[in-house]
């Protein structure tokens, strides 16, 4: 089965899998700050990893904001934010400040995926341009530079959504919720709306279905033949991404 680690970089998501955490199922890391998020990777890849170990990264949009932040800021939870005002209202960061986080924090990801952890990364949900079709697309939210190398070093991409409402079809002329509200959908294949991506055997490729209901790691793998090696998830907050992750 293997270990789950969960880097924490937002703290929103925990709590949806407190039951897990307690019972030891999933290894908290909280990484609410850079340097935390370092120490962390660090450790993890000086132990071995074993069969199935997976890194969680949650989430990958709020590591990359933190980064900036704490680069311009500093990162004392003690500090006086009002005394260093100045940082705050100076000028803008250049875009070194972007390269620099976005480049860090990949860095850390691929060292682990190297030495032989499953990583899954979650990403807020946004629009950006897709340059294949130069529409825009939904898909995980982050600067431009930090996507395009999350989209070219992952497996496999998929987008979580949440039913807002229920969804009906005609079965036997009788209305039927074929969809309930708040069930989970994980969209597996590339739409005119939303960015998806995936490495499967060519056989497996024309059998795999638009989405699966209620998802879990283990129905993904089940799905796609294999298991993702570096796998990118993004969604809208309370989409139920780390539940989905850490499952």
């Amino acid at each position: 089965m293997g270990t789950k680690f969960l880097l924490d970089a937002d703290g929103t998501g925990r709590d949806s899998i407190g039951k897990r955490i307690a019972a030891g199922e999933v290894q908290l890391i909280p990484c609410g700050s850079f340097v935390e998020y370092d120490a962390a990777c660090m450790k993890l890849a000086q132990r071995k990893p074993q069969p199935g170990d997976r890194v969680v990264l949650d989430t990958f949009t709020h590591l990359l904001s933190t980064t900036r932040g704490d680069f311009k800021h500093g990162t004392d939870p003690a500090a006086s934010v009002w005394a260093n005002q100045a940082l705050w209202f100076g000028d803008k960061q250049g875009m070194n400040a972007y390269q620099a986080a976005s480049n860090m924090s990949m860095r850390w990801l691929k060292n682990l995926r190297n030495v032989g952890y499953d990583l899954v990364v979650l990403a807020q949900e946004d629009e950006a341009l897709d340059e294949v079709t130069m529409t825009t697309k939904r898909g995980p939210k982050a600067n431009p530079e930090a996507r395009d190398m999350l989209l070219a070093s992952s497996t496999d991409i998929f987008r979580l959504t949440e039913v807002t409402q229920d969804v009906t079809e005609m079965v036997n002329d009788v209305p039927t919720v074929v969809l309930p509200k708040g069930e989970r959908l994980l969209h597996l294949r590339r739409t005119r709306e939303a960015t998806a991506k995936f490495h499967v055997d060519l056989d497996v490729s024309p059998t795999l279905p638009d989405a699966i209901k209620a998802p879990t790691m283990e129905k993904l793998c089940k799905v796609l033949g294999k298991t993702p090696g570096f796998l990118v998830v993004y969604g809208l907050s309370g989409s139920g991404k780390t539940t989905f992750s850490t499952s």
